[in-house]
């Protein structure tokens, strides 16, 4: 039996381990991925070298990378996957396949910070390859070094896009379209979601200098609904339509690209806590998350849930939740 088993080494479950381990309690910390950082610290290897350009506040991420390798009191399985849960009589139950091995792990106090993932949307062309999603292109960058084409067309929605043009900028690739389906002023009529995320400005700010530099210009009310391979059957081209209320296309001109990195904000990873019975509900974003209460407690006692499974706001918002 495991006192304290954490899923997940992003901003949360990091945060997390580092709290129970301060509080005396030994920690079993999973992580499907082969080194700690979840998406947002994603790093190539031990001995990356400076992936400063590729990080926001990588310092805080090496931080707490390194103060979850220091403490003795937490166990590490990195490279793991979790394909059963089940939860019974107070005590939860995950089968583990680590390094090979099928592991059972049974624990009474279960901390989920499972994330999310790039929430997508089909449209003709969208099984070619060099099609992606925005995470997809990103998880290339930081975690393999790897730029995933020279010519990329960046779209979607969401502030998640900054990141990553500047990402393939600063590798040294072209973004030749930066796309945003909304329009400019969509923010303007919800100043309250600008007030409760103050602390991502400066964040923003960092993106946008990037890209200002390249002489990158980001298109509102615009998005991608085609692409189109070329003769060796790889992504050649796209449609870019620009859109009015409710997807209306206006008009459609094709511009020339390899990667098409297209991406509809997050959706959260329930898909652990939904095996396990947790109460979900549908957020503000129209998105599934996982209900808790102010301590972070699921509507199972023992289960906890933090960072983005309960919504999505962002690495600080998950640090919290994980202490």
């Amino acid at each position: 039996m495991h006192n304290v088993v954490i899923v997940g080494a992003g901003p949360a479950g990091l945060s997390a381990a580092i709290a129970a381990a301060a509080a005396g309690a030994p920690v079993l910390l999973i992580d499907s991925n082969p080194r700690l950082g979840g998406q947002y610290w994603r790093l190539p290897a031990d001995n990356f070298g400076d992936q400063h350009d590729q990080h926001f506040d990588l310092d805080t991420g090496l931080l707490l990378i390194n103060a979850v390798k220091d403490r003795k009191e937490i166990e590490i399985y990195s490279g793991a996957q979790i394909w059963s849960a089940t939860h019974k009589d107070g005590i939860n139950t995950l089968r583990v396949l680590h390094n090979g091995v099928e592991k059972i792990i049974n624990t009474g106090n279960l901390i989920l910070c499972t994330g999310a993932y790039d929430r997508t949307l089909p449209f003709p062309g969208w099984d070619i390859p060099g099609v992606m999603t925005p995470g997809g292109v990103q998880s290339l960058l930081k975690g393999h070094g790897v730029l995933a084409g020279k010519k990329v067309v960046v779209a979607g929605s969401g502030p998640f896009l900054l990141p990553v043009a500047a990402g393939v900028i600063k590798a040294g690739g072209e973004v030749v379209e930066l796309l945003e389906a909304n329009k400019s002023y969509r923010w303007l009529l919800s100043p309250f979601v600008l007030l409760e995320n103050v602390s991502k400005l400066k964040e923003a700010f960092y993106y946008i200098k990037t890209i200002s530099q390249s002489k990158l210009r980001a298109r509102f009310g615009q998005a991608v609904v085609a692409a189109h391979k070329g003769s060796d059957g790889s992504l050649e081209s796209v449609d870019i339509a620009t859109i009015g209320r409710k997807f209306k296309v206006k008009k459609i001109r094709n511009v020339k690209c390899n990667v098409a990195a297209v991406g509809w904000g997050f959706t959260a990873d329930t898909s652990l806590a939904g095996a396990l019975g947790c109460k979900q509900s549908v957020a503000k974003d129209g998105g599934v998350v996982v209900v808790a209460d102010q301590d972070q407690q699921s509507s199972i006692p023992g289960i906890f849930v933090a960072g983005e499974i309960t919504g999505i706001g962002g690495s600080e918002l998950s640090m919290a939740e994980g202490v």
